[in-house]
């Protein structure tokens, strides 16, 4: 492409990524997502392309958007420290943040996201408590098939799913199967929270309950819960500020 050209896809990345988030992505984004956002841009322009006012995000998106990326090169902090359970926070956090931003905003991030949860999933760290589940990584790879619009992750998507395949204990990997599914993720409904303090009367901690209506699991799939220990934590500096 000439100069003019290269301007335009800039402008255009701009629009959809805002100008932090584009200086991240040429910083820190792997070649992929780089590549994924190029061909999104091209695809929109082919297919209706909208006056560049139009397509920039506005100042809430553009706010989550950036809080993502936040917390996503804090979890590559955490990663390239070994300390694995943190950058899973981060990035399952990350994921969150982003639930709500348009797809053409946030696609490529979450492709990204995935694979990095991905990988953390084939990682072992028993002094913090944290062992390898390559079967939450082979649904990563799922999940990253179903926001990959352009195939532009496959390659990256396949070589983790091998990854994963030869981690898994023999014979479990022949049952997994790579389909998408017609079940949408599952979502724990709450009705009400609350968070109440008790304290023992022998050694003078203060016990704080999250009281939840249904069940809740650690998984990947149900990001409720990550909502609910936030707003817990939250809670709990709010109350000690309150006895302070």
């Amino acid at each position: 492409m000439d100069g003019a050209s290269d301007a335009e896809e800039d402008a255009a990345l701009e629009a959809l990524c805002g100008s932090i988030g584009l200086d991240l992505l040429q910083r820190e984004g792997s070649d992929a997502e780089k590549r994924d956002w190029s061909v999104r841009v091209k695809a929109q322009q082919e297919a209706a392309p909208l006056p560049r006012t139009e397509a920039r995000m506005d100042a809430s998106t553009l706010q989550l958007t950036e809080k993502a990326w936040e917390l996503r090169l804090a979890g590559d902090r955490c990663f390239s420290e070994s300390h694995f359970t943190q950058a899973v926070r981060n990035y399952e956090w990350a994921m969150d943040v982003l639930r709500p931003v348009p797809v053409e905003h946030a696609g490529p991030s979450r492709c990204a996201l995935l694979l990095k949860l991905g990988r953390c999933f084939l990682k072992s760290d028993l002094r913090r408590n944290f062992s390898m589940d390559p079967h939450r990584a082979l649904r990563c790879c799922e999940q990253v098939k179903e926001n990959d619009l352009h195939g532009t992750w496959q390659a990256e998507a396949q070589c983790l799913k091998e990854e994963a395949f030869a981690l898994l204990p023999d014979g479990t990997g022949e049952a997994m199967t790579f389909g998408y599914s017609s079940q949408a993720p599952r979502k724990t409904a709450i009705s009400s929270r609350q968070i109440e303090p008790k304290r023992r009367s022998k050694s003078n901690n203060t016990v704080y309950c999250l009281e939840l209506n249904s069940v809740q699991t650690f998984n990947m799939l149900d990001t409720t819960l990550t909502d609910d220990l936030f707003f817990a934590m939250d809670a709990i500096k709010e109350d000690r500020m309150r006895r302070g």
